[in-house]
């Protein structure tokens, strides 16, 4: 049943997101592409500009469905505890977005910790299964033997914990509605449209970046992620080549850039 409505949820954003397209600067182009792409560029529209946006979000957005849906397919199995150890880049999205599409409870937690802090965690929550990120981007897997301890609650569908640094082991239990309502109440606020772009500039076990995920697949629009560092030009580089239009930071983040 939690899977169902997981997939559920996942499906109305999915709807909602293309609907809201058809409103925007980019929907109406796409329309008046469709319709007649002469009178279309008679008007000012840049066709081939708009064709290429359009290419790239469906391959983008197909993409990530194949590996999201192909990985959830390896983990499809009793309902358990994932713990997910969080790096700067896609793989973490698609570690996070497949656990939920599997219908497991996924704690994530930063890949960084210091390993008596890990050992501590999963002393303490006894994960089923390990997911992380190896130095050349590929997942790698720990299973402990999931069935042997008991499902968690149902409506379980994300563990944070109350501190992105330390490693803390009191975890927040968010489910799949409280992260539905937090995306559609930030992206209603910020009025992100699927043709923003926000740059990927914190940690998605953290509770901010996870909204910025969160918001931005919500409202069909798009992540530029980095494994660089602010302070590094290739962050930078790539902040620029996706022609980025938000970016996200905390106090530390804007004194970093001074």
């Amino acid at each position: 049943h939690a899977f169902y409505y997981v997939i559920l949820v996942l499906l109305v954003a999915a709807t909602y997101a293309a609907l809201r397209i058809k409103g925007t600067r980019v929907g109406r182009a796409f329309e008046a592409i469709r319709e007649n792409e002469i009178a279309a560029a008679a008007m000012g529209i840049d066709v081939p500009r708009y064709k290429v946006i359009a290419f790239v979000l469906a391959s983008a957005y197909a993409g990530l469905a194949g590996d999201v849906q192909a990985l959830a397919e390896r983990l499809r199995t009793k309902r358990s505890l994932v713990f997910c150890f969080c790096r700067a880049g896609m793989s973490t999205v698609i570690h996070y977005l497949a656990c939920l599409r599997a219908g497991h409870a996924v704690a994530l937690l930063d890949a960084a910790l210091h390993p008596a802090a890990k050992l501590e965690l999963i002393e303490r929550y006894q994960p089923e299964l390990l997911l992380s990120t190896g130095n050349r981007g590929e997942t790698t897997m720990d299973d402990r033997g999931r069935g042997s301890h008991p499902e968690p609650h149902p409506a379980l569908a994300v563990l944070l914990s109350t501190s992105g640094t330390t490693g803390s082991p009191k975890l927040v239990r968010l489910s799949a509605g409280n992260i539905l309502h937090n995306a559609e109440s930030i992206r209603a606020a910020l009025a992100i449209a699927p043709d923003d772009c926000a740059m990927g500039s914190l940690p998605f076990h953290y509770s901010y970046g996870l909204s910025v995920l969160n918001s931005h697949l919500r409202a069909g629009a798009s992540l530029a992620l980095s494994r660089d560092g602010m302070l590094s030009s290739g962050f930078w580089e790539v902040c620029r080549e996706a022609e980025c239009t938000s970016m996200a930071g905390v106090p530390y983040s804007y004194q970093l850039l001074r």
